[in-house]
């Protein structure tokens, strides 16, 4: 008979198993338990996440369809954010850092660094369900901190430490394991559990020790990430690939300079692993007579013309929000419902099954591309007017049914051939559109460049290039008559691009930007009002500033940036797109002088689509 402790433990490995399959770690975990149930199994309840809000009861995720009006000659974009809500899954996090003898000097610097840089990311997710702790292993290792949701006190006491002494590796690895088990029992629900293991490799100890010591943790359902610099130890770094996990878990690096990149990318593996989709499927199927735009689709999804249905299949997804989006092109006049038929499937990071309700949206196309798109539409000529003709009643009440005064014939036009008239046009009277102003438009665009941006995106690349192609994008949907120049900034901001039309030109500049360190927002924004002010301008313009960051301001203050903003503001609209969790979004707001002028985004994929809203928005007028 299986006791209830046994029970448990099984629970306990299901679950842990079903959260770390959510980045690719279903495997790693040594539990026999874990490793001989069923797939089916370790996902077969039902998720607890939410597709609709709690207080509105409205769907969280949304449908934007852009421009909502169009010729028939004319494509359109739609977009999705496909959203739920769930209980965030403990994240516990237990640093394992060398301070041995061989360390002093710049190596246990560049550690902290390291450190501080994987902290970071954890503490920028702003999660109090994520908890870190630190130990260090000389001899004897000492646990520094205790697993605690403080993490500004974890990397305080990671900066106080220093080197010297010999290395009890096996030992802290079992200090560490401990610390993690024990910190399981008190939280309210089943925790990832992370040892990040660094070592020189220059053991004291009998690397077979160190070895089954972590054989021990992963026994325990604790992912083992293993660390070394190689410091020519026979045999040391050797010994650390066996304390990893798998392979995938160990990192080797000559010197400690690199280390900073290698702690920064565990940071965001693991924390995606509390947040992110274990699996998602979305399914769309297009209405007759709306074509899908071939390869537009963003991410990357399958079309099936027979029936019409445009799939994405998605490993992993933030659950705070994955955008998905294509092209569409009408092949008739016509009110289209996208789409109506549509579904989404996603499994959890416990492996808890769901469905996403994603909202409908309409899409007219009023008249052919000779006509433009106006604010009313003539319904088709071969329908008889009626006329306003009031229904009389009969002065004297009877009986019988009085008889109403007949309409009296009204003059029509000679019907005209017109293609396949539809009843589908006073609807499209109470839907919103974009009237383009006549403005030409003065732009200056400000982008991001610090280190920051080299986070990779959900689609696997840098945040820096997505934003590049995002950018170039906006360029594009830009006017013959609209000009528009590049800022970049990261420690300073400089113009890669004055006021132009050449959309060339602005490419290449786009194209070569690189990042460095630090965010100067505020010098951003000096610079791009000093664009708008400079060689180039035009009296007639309109001026206008986008700009897109993906942290914090640093080396200015919140009321530099301000400033700042308040400044630029005064030669027209700001707008804001913020990328991702570390965002100040109340200053940001300040900023843009208006909560709806700031968009924010949750991975850096979806930066094409806010720059083509941007661009719309800009077209039509609007502040």
């Amino acid at each position: 008979m299986t006791s209830m402790s046994s029970l448990k433990r099984l629970t306990l490995s299901l679950a842990t198993a079903a959260a770390l399959s959510a980045i690719g770690l279903l495997g790693l975990v040594q539990s026999p338990r874990a490793q001989a149930s069923p797939a089916a199994q370790i996902g077969s309840a039902r998720s607890s996440c939410s597709d609709v809000d709690a207080v509105t009861g409205l769907p969280l995720s949304t449908r934007v369809i852009s421009p909502s009006m169009i010729r028939i000659c004319d494509t359109a974009e739609v977009s999705m954010t496909v959203k739920v809500s769930c209980e965030d899954t403990p994240l516990h996090v237990m640093i394992s850092i060398d301070k041995s003898g061989s360390m002093v000097g710049q190596p246990i610097q560049d550690v902290k660094e390291a450190s501080d840089a994987l902290l970071d990311v954890l503490i920028a997710e702003n999660n109090p369900n994520i908890k870190a702790g630190a130990i260090s292993h000389g001899d004897p290792p000492r646990v520094d901190q205790k697993l605690t949701d403080k993490l500004t006190q974890v990397k305080a006491k990671i900066r106080g430490l220093s080197a010297g002494g010999e290395d009890n590796l096996p030992k802290s690895i079992i200090m560490a394991k401990q610390e993690l088990v024990n910190e399981r029992s008190k939280s309210r629900a089943e925790p990832i559990g992370v040892m990040v293991v660094l070592s020189d490799g220059g053991q004291t100890y009998p690397p077979a020790e160190a070895i089954k010591a972590a054989n021990q943790a992963k026994g325990q359902n604790i992912l083992v990430i293993a660390v070394c610099i190689e410091n020519g130890t026979p045999g040391g770094c050797a010994a650390m690939q066996k304390v990893a996990s798998s392979r995938r878990y160990y990192f080797e690096a000559q010197g400690t300079s690199g280390l900073k990149t290698i702690f920064r990318k565990i940071a965001q593996d693991i924390t995606r692993a509390a947040v992110s989709f274990r699996s998602l499927v979305v399914e769309e199927t297009l209405p007759e007579g709306l074509e899908y735009v071939d390869m537009s689709a963003v991410p990357e999804a399958v079309y099936d013309s027979d029936s019409r249905t445009l799939t994405w299949d998605l490993d992993a997804a933030p659950t705070g929000g994955q955008g998905l989006g294509y092209r569409v092109k009408p092949a008739d006049l016509y009110t289209y419902t996208v789409a109506a038929k549509n579904k989404a499937e996603f499994r959890d990071s416990r492996g808890g099954l769901g469905e996403i309700i994603i909202p409908t949206a309409a899409l007219s196309v009023p008249v052919r591309c000779d006509q433009p798109v106006t604010t009313q539409v003539v319904p088709p000529t071969d329908t008889p007017t009626p006329t306003d003709t009031p229904v009389v009643p009969s002065p004297t009440p009877t009986d019988t049914p009085t008889p109403t005064v007949t309409p009296s014939a009204t003059a029509t036009r000679t019907p005209t051939p017109t293609p396949t008239p539809r009843p589908v046009y006073l609807p499209i009277l109470n839907l919103p559109r974009c009237f383009e102003v006549d403005i030409p438009l003065d732009i200056a665009m400000v982008i991001d460049a610090s280190s920051s941006m080299e986070t990779l995106t959900l689609g696997g690349r840098s945040r820096i290039a997505a934003a590049k192609e995002g950018a170039k994008r906006f360029t594009e949907l830009l006017r013959a008559s609209d000009h528009a120049a590049v800022v970049v900034f990261n420690d300073r901001a400089w113009l890669a691009a004055g006021l132009t039309g050449d959309r060339s030109l602005l490419a290449s500049a786009i194209d070569g930007i690189t990042t460095a360190p630090y965010t100067r927002i505020d010098l951003a924004l000096q610079e791009a009002a000093a664009a708008l002010r400079g060689p180039g301008t035009r009296d007639a313009a309109r001026k206008v500033i986008v700009l897109m960051t993906d942290g914090q301001p640093t080396h200015t203050t919140p009321d530099a940036v301000r400033a700042a903003g308040a400044a630029a503001r005064q030669l027209g609209p700001i707008f804001v797109i913020g990328v991702g969790g570390d965002i100040d979004v109340p200053l940001m707001v300040d900023v843009s002088g208006d909560a709806s002028r700031y968009y924010p985004v949750d991975d850096a994929e979806a930066l094409g689509r806010i720059y083509a809203q941007i661009a719309e928005r800009t077209r039509c007028g609007e502040d």
